[in-house]
């Protein structure tokens, strides 16, 4: 046989089963007081107490206390590139979704980059003899200004060499 509510098992279930089988045994038929008259009731003390009436009431739909919340999850928002921020599209604690947009960035000074950085390419392109629109392929390495320019430069010295070299023969120059 199998005992389901043994004290082993559930003691405050046993406990409190045990309580209310000795309260509801204890509730019976009142026996007469052996001294009383047994034609007469005893009559009963009064107690005076306080009372309450129960109502229902609404409850207020805010609730106000003291204290702080926890966020369940916590994100730490940074910008891939420093700048001015000209635009923030949410406020503090404002439910957001992923990838979505929070601030937008000043583009001015990202522009002035972009510019100066074309500029730059112009007069590269320029000083290698490069047309604006011209593909890198049409360069001809020989044909470039700076490679003339030191060709020019090795040609002048080769020749000046050249000329001390007959002076030298001829005993004209030291």
């Amino acid at each position: 046989m199998r005992v389901l509510c043994s004290p082993s098992r559930y003691p405050p279930l046993f406990i409190a089963s045990l309580l209310c089988v000795l309260a509801v045994g204890g509730c019976g038929k009142q026996t007469p007081n052996v001294g009383a008259k047994s034609g007469t009731d005893a009559e009963l003390p009064v107690v005076q107490a306080a009372s309450l009436t129960v109502e229902p009431t609404a409850w207020p739909l805010i609730v106000r206390t003291q204290g702080s919340l926890v966020a369940d999850e916590i994100a730490v928002v940074g910008a891939k590139v420093a700048g001015r921020v000209a635009d923030v599209r949410v406020d503090l604690g404002d439910r957001v979704a992923a990838q979505a947009t929070l601030a937008t960035i000043d583009q001015a000074d990202f522009q002035l980059q972009v510019s100066q950085a074309e500029a730059q390419l112009a007069q590269a392109r320029a000083a290698l003899g490069l047309e604006p629109d011209a593909p890198l392929e049409s360069l001809n390495p020989r044909r470039a200004p700076p490679v003339r320019e030191q060709e020019a430069i090795w040609n002048e010295a080769q020749a000046r060499s050249a000329r001390y070299q007959e002076l030298l023969a001829e005993n004209a120059v030291t």
